[in-house]
């Protein structure tokens, strides 16, 4: 056998390869758990586990910060997070629950902060791809932009209270 010829995993850079691969199948199977992911094709969860970057964040991490430009969507793998809105709770979210999109959906500043209670795991889109995303999986979109409505909805009587 000729040099550099050998197994796959001999190569430079293939174990890197080999474990990206295995880390996106893992990731797949992570997302195909989310309610918001459960419903779509595998070839949707691999285009979803493509496009996202597991992070992870300790705890007391600012995740969002209220007034800045949306740039992510991120949806919680492992952890609690509190979503507040003009310092005050507004609700605090758990493994499955996403955020970001608003800001995204609508080009506008985040509406609130939201802060990691614990260690999280998220699995995060950057805007463009969150875009892709949204264009691929019709069906994403209009479970989003439900949820976005009800959001707004919640936060507009937050705000009156």
């Amino acid at each position: 056998m000729r040099p550099g010829r050998g197994p796959v995993a001999a190569r430079p850079g293939a174990r890197k390869d080999l474990a990206v691969a295995a880390a996106e199948r893992n990731l797949e199977h992570t997302l195909a758990e989310v309610p918001l992911f459960a419903s779509l094709s595998p070839q949707q969860l691999a285009l979803v586990a493509n496009l996202a970057t597991r992070l992870e964040f300790p705890a007391a991490s600012l995740l969002v910060e209220e007034g800045q430009i949306g740039r992510e969507f991120l949806v919680v793998l492992e952890g609690e997070i509190e979503v507040c809105h003009d310092g005050e709770l507004v609700v605090t979210r758990g493994p499955g629950s996403f955020v970001g999109e608003i800001a995204l959906l609508h080009h506008r500043p985040r509406t609130a902060s939201v802060i990691a209670l614990t260690r999280v795991v998220a699995a995060v889109i950057d805007a463009r791809e969150f875009a892709t995303l949204l264009a691929d999986v019709p069906e994403l979109r209009r479970e989003i932009t439900a949820t976005v409505a009800q959001r707004l909805a919640d936060l507009a009587g937050h705000e009156g209270l």
